[in-house]
């Protein structure tokens, strides 16, 4: 992860509401890659920015996501994340 995706995911995690987990869990649905605000869970890989929980992943996630970046990129809408391969 980027430091520009761990500022991104903070971000996106302090408008959150405050009894919502502040953490985002990375997950496929439907062949995609999609975020969704989950709590970790025993045996996840938890990844850290500043010493805050950003993002959560189980292992089969994580396997699939080895030799993968998450950034971000610009669009005419803002900024949103990507995921590439290094």
């Amino acid at each position: 992860m980027t430091d520009a995706a761990a500022r991104f995911l903070a971000k996106v995690l302090a408008t959150g509401e405050p009894d919502t987990p502040q953490t985002l869990r990375i997950a496929v649905v439907d062949g995609n890659y999609m975020f969704s605000q989950d709590d970790a869970r025993d045996g996840d890989l938890v990844i850290e920015h500043d010493g805050k929980h950003l993002l959560v992943l189980d292992p089969q996630i994580a396997a699939a996501l080895a030799g993968v970046v998450l950034d971000t990129h610009k669009t005419p809408a803002g900024a949103r994340l990507s995921l590439s391969k290094v």
